[in-house]
């Protein structure tokens, strides 16, 4: 009997593990925001930035001969050092393939007293040995009793 409940338990813990990679993408034009599903019943809204703003950041990169996902990053939204206690400010990269990446910053523990966290997501691709962003969007988690806990497009109160 033991044995059996084990087995169930294991098979329900491997079912609710399943990680669907192929993300449903659907883009709202009129309010700007992405809708990503990457799991069953999850879906995390985007704000996308205007494409004035990423024209002028591969302005910065042709002038500043920016090099690294990270540089690029870091013109766009640099790290705050006005913050204190336990702020992150964490990059992370993943291969897209066709000399793209996804160039992931995380910003946590935020000096606001309603937004904890924000997330910006910029697809960077190589063309001709120079990098340039094809886009980026944004999210937000609020702090407690400031509007959502989850990553939504959605601003804080």
């Amino acid at each position: 009997m033991k044995i059996k409940i084990l087995s169930i338990v294991i098979i329900l813990m491997l079912s609710g593990c399943r990680d669907d990679k192929k993300a449903e993408n659907q883009i709202d034009d009129k309010t700007q925001r992405v809708e990503i599903s990457t799991k069953k019943n999850t879906k995390e809204t985007f704000k996308k930035i205007d494409k004035n703003i990423v024209k002028k950041l591969n302005d910065t990169i042709s002038s500043k001969n920016l090099k690294t996902e990270e540089e690029i990053m870091n013109a766009y939204k640099p790290k705050d050092s006005y913050t204190e206690g336990n702020y992150t400010y964490t990059i992370s990269k993943n291969d897209l393939g066709n000399d793209s990446q996804e160039i992931i910053l995380v910003e946590d523990d935020l000096l606001d007293d309603s937004l904890l966290a924000k997330k910006t997501i910029m697809i960077v691709k190589k063309e001709n040995s120079i990098l340039k962003v094809v886009s980026i969007k944004e999210n937000y988690k609020c702090r407690q009793n400031r509007g959502h806990q989850e990553w939504s497009a959605e601003l804080c109160n």
